[in-house]
C-alpha cells in the first residue's frame, strides 16, 4: 500500500535472557497520529529505537518509506556549553541552515541562550532536545516521553509547534510514546497498547480505547 510510511514484520528482539518482542508486525501510515501507551517495560521504548534504526532487530525487518527524527530523554548535550551553542552545533552537525534564534525563541529557550546546558532545569533540557528533534524537520517523528520534565507553559509549546508543522505540513505523522495520555488525546488518530511487547489493542476509536486503559489502571 503506498501511503505504508513504516513497516514492522516479524520482530524478533531480546535484551540477554529477556524476551521483549516475539514476530511483531505493525505498520504505519503517513499520516498516523499515534499515542503508543502501556506500562514501563511493556516495549514502547524498544519498539521506536527499533523503528528509528538504533536498535537492530534479532530477526524480522523494518522498512521505512519516510524520514524519521528520533527524540528521548537520554540526551546527547554538551554540559559545558551554553544552549545557543548546542543547538548551532547540532544544526551544523546535520547541515541545517534555519533561523535558530527564531526556534528558540519559539521554545521559549532564547532567554535562557547563554546558560550552560549542565546549569538547566530537567524541563529546560527536555526543551532543547525537543526543540533539536523537530528543527530536522522530518516527515514523522518519533518521540519517547516527550512530555517528561515540562512545565505547563513547556507542555503548551510542544502542543503547538506539533499542530503548527502537522498543518504546514512540514510534519505528516508522528508516534509518541507517553504515560500523560489526557495532556495529548486530542492530537491523537490512533492507539497502540502494549503489553509485555504484544500489541493488545490498536484503535483509532481513540477517546473508548483512553478510557477503557485509564479504567483499567485506576
Amino acid at each position: 500500500e503506498n501511503n505504508i510510511a513504516i513497516s514492522l514484520s516479524k520482530i524478533n528482539k531480546s535484551y540477554s535472557a529477556t524476551t521483549v518482542f516475539k514476530s511483531l508486525n505493525c505498520d504505519f501510515k503517513n499520516n498516523d497520529q499515534v499515542l503508543l501507551i502501556g506500562a514501563n517495560g511493556s516495549g514502547k521504548s524498544t519498539l521506536l529505537k527499533l523503528i528509528a534504526g538504533i536498535s537492530k532487530p534479532d530477526h524480522g525487518k523494518c522498512v521505512k518509506n519516510i524520514a524519521v527524527a528520533y527524540s528521548n530523554y537520554e540526551y546527547g548535550f554538551y554540559d559545558s556549553l551554553t544552549v545557543i551553542e548546542n543547538y548551532k552545533l547540532f544544526l551544523d552537525l546535520n547541515n541545517i541552515s534555519t533561523s535558530y534564534i527564531e526556534e528558540l525563541k519559539q521554545w521559549g529557550l532564547f532567554k535562557h541562550k547563554d546558560y550552560e546546558v549542565s546549569k538547566l532545569s530537567s524541563g529546560l533540557k527536555q526543551r532543547l532536545n525537543l526543540a533539536q528533534a523537530f528543527s530536522l524537520k522530518k516527515s514523522f517523528l518519533l518521540l519517547d516521553e516527550p512530555t517528561a520534565f515540562l512545565d505547563q507553559e513547556g507542555i503548551s509549546i510542544f502542543k503547538k509547534i506539533l499542530e503548527q508543522d502537522l498543518n504546514k505540513q512540514i510534519l505528516s505523522g508522528y508516534i509518541i510514546a507517553t504515560h500523560d495520555i489526557s495532556l495529548l488525546k486530542s492530537l491523537t488518530s490512533r492507539v497502540i497498547m502494549l503489553d509485555a511487547g504484544v500489541i493488545k489493542a490498536d484503535s483509532r476509536q481513540v477517546d473508548n480505547t483512553l478510557n477503557s486503559y485509564l479504567n483499567s489502571n485506576l
